[in-house]
């Protein structure tokens, strides 16, 4: 009975100290990455309007160009991008720094590959060394442009809605409800707000509203209520897609 109680004292720890390595190298896998990218942003991106910069912000800015409903809903190339011109305004007129968007792309693409983290590990229970994955892939050098310039946050904002809405929907079925849909619903609105690419992607998104949806319509008075409110918010997201047409011109067509 000695050796019994003996065997069975170690137990209790045992699947705490089987994570702490784990957790330790994605821990410092995020802050390698996040650190390195930016670095490389503050040692490569000079403190000046770039390329499509000059264009989209510089105006507004200087206060050549009105900041306007029609300014915030300008096209650029084939792009409309109320969002980022809305957080890359907000960042300038807190730093003063031509590079806030850039280095708001680092610090967006370094959270994204947290929440990836996170979804994983709740998702499975527990973490595994090939979750790093996510920081390598997402902050690597490779894609420096988005580390050069404050612009493409229209892109990096779009990356980080859709994988949002993706670990909301990845959420476990006990919270899978209103709140998940509602969480999908303004991210789906959100890429639609943020670039051409993000209304593409957009559109299977309001296609999961609408089939979660229909399953709650078919249940009780809640369920229905429910039901409708995201049939309410798929009908959003299709409007938002609707509206990002209307007066749409290609690209040297004008």
């Amino acid at each position: 009975e000695a050796d019994q109680g003996a065997r069975r004292e170690p137990v209790k720890p045992r699947g705490a100290r089987g994570w702490r390595p784990v957790i330790a190298l994605l821990v410092i896998t995020c802050v390698v990455c996040t650190g390195a990218t930016l670095w490389l942003t503050s040692l490569t991106s000079p403190d000046l309007p770039k390329f499509d910069e000059w264009q989209v912000f510089v105006p507004a800015l200087t206060g050549a160009e009105p900041i306007t409903a029609e300014w915030m809903w300008r096209q650029l190339n084939e792009h409309r991008i109320p969002l980022p011109r809305l957080v890359y305004l907000s960042g300038f007129l807190l730093t003063k720094d031509f590079r806030v968007g850039a280095f708001l792309n680092v610090a967006i693409l370094s959270g994204v590959a947290i929440a990836a983290i996170t979804t994983a590990v709740r998702k499975r229970g527990h973490a595994r060394a090939a979750d790093a994955f996510f920081p390598l892939i997402l902050l690597h050098w490779g894609q420096t442009h988005l580390y050069l310039l404050s612009v493409t946050l229209n892109f990096t904002m779009t990356i980080a809605f859709a994988y949002l809405a993706v670990f909301a929907a990845l959420a476990p079925e006990a919270g899978n409800r209103l709140r998940t849909g509602w969480v999908v619903g303004l991210c789906a609105l959100g890429m639609v707000l943020s670039s051409l690419i993000g209304v593409l992607m957009a559109l299977p998104f309001a296609a999961w509203l609408v089939v979660q949806a229909w399953f709650r319509i078919r249940g009780d008075a809640v369920r229905r209520r429910d039901g409708w409110l995201l049939i309410g918010l798929a009908g959003l997201v299709l409007a938002a897609v609707a509206l990002y047409f209307v007066g749409f011109q290609l690209p040297g067509s004008a």
